[in-house]
C-alpha cells in the first residue's frame, strides 16, 4: 500500500537481484564458466538464508558449479547445505553422490543414490548412478593393474608397456639369484603381479573388459605369467624380446 516504504523497496531490491543471480547463473553453467557463476552466486547466497526455497536452489546450483570445476569437498558441502533445508531435494542428492563417487567414497555415494531412487524409483539417472557406485566399489576391492604398473587409467600402449619393463628389470628372479630366500620370494611375488598386470593391459580385449569391471581374478588354467615377457641376461643388462 506504500510505494515508498523504505523497508519493501529493499526487500524488492534484493529479491530482483536474486532473480538476476538465478538467471545469469544459469546461462554461465550452460556455457561451463563455472568460476563465473560461483561468484555471482556467492554475492547473494548469505542474504538468501532467510527464503529456504531461494537458499536451498542457490546452494544446489553452487555445488553443480563445483563438481564441475573438480572440488569435489566443496561441492559434498554445498550439497549438503542444500539438504539440510530440504532432504529430498533430488537433484542435490544426485550431485553429492556424483563428488563423493570421484572422491572414491564409494559406500557413502551407493548411500546417496540408494536414497534417490528411493524417492524417485523411476528416475533412469538415479538408478544408473547407483548401478555405476556398485560397479565403481566392486572394481575398487580387486586388483588394481595400474597402480601395481604406476600408470594412470588413460596410459598408452607404449606407456604402459615401458613401464613393465622397468619393473621387470627391478624384480627379475635372475637379478635375486644371490639374495636370501625371503627377498627372492618376494621379488618373485612382485615380478607376477607385474606380469599379470601387463598380460591384461596390454591386450586391448582384456584390458577394455577389465576397465568395465569384468572379472578377471580367475585366469585360465595354465596362465603363466612369464609368457610373452622373455629375458636374457648380458653384460648390458636385461635384453627384452616381445
Amino acid at each position: 500500500m506504500d510505494p515508498e516504504h523504505s523497508a519493501l523497496k529493499k526487500v524488492w531490491k534484493q529479491c530482483r537481484k536474486i532473480m538476476s543471480v538465478f538467471s545469469d547463473s544459469a546461462q554461465m553453467i550452460e556455457k561451463r564458466q563455472f568460476s563465473k557463476a560461483i561468484e555471482v552466486i556467492d554475492s547473494v547466497i548469505a542474504s538468501s538464508q532467510n527464503d529456504p526455497l531461494r537458499a536451498k536452489q542457490l546452494h544446489e546450483r553452487k555445488c553443480r558449479c563445483l563438481n564441475g570445476l573438480g572440488r569435489h569437498q566443496e561441492a559434498i558441502l554445498e550439497c549438503t547445505s542444500a539438504l539440510d533445508i530440504d532432504s529430498q531435494l533430488l537433484a542435490a542428492l544426485l550431485l553429492r553422490g556424483d563428488s563423493k563417487l570421484k572422491l572414491e567414497m564409494f559406500e557413502e555415494a551407493i548411500q546417496d543414490f540408494e536414497h534417490a531412487v528411493q524417492m524417485d524409483n523411476h528416475n533412469q539417472d538415479a538408478r544408473e548412478k547407483l548401478s555405476n557406485a556398485k560397479l565403481e566399489l566392486k572394481k575398487s576391492q580387486r586388483k588394481d593393474h595400474y597402480k601395481i604398473l604406476g600408470v594412470d587409467k588413460h596410459a598408452s600402449e607404449f606407456t604402459i608397456k615401458k613401464a613393465f619393463r622397468k619393473l621387470a628389470l627391478k624384480y627379475h628372479p635372475d637379478k635375486f639369484s644371490g639374495a636370501s630366500d625371503q627377498e627372492r620370494t618376494q621379488a618373485e611375488s612382485q615380478f607376477r603381479e607385474v606380469a599379470e598386470a601387463y598380460e591384461i593391459l596390454s591386450n586391448s580385449e582384456k584390458r577394455a573388459a577389465y576397465d568395465r569391471g569384468d572379472d578377471l581374478m580367475e585366469q585360465p588354467q595354465g596362465f603363466n605369467p612369464f609368457q610373452g615377457a622373455h629375458f636374457t641376461f648380458s653384460q648390458g643388462g636385461f635384453q627384452f624380446n616381445f
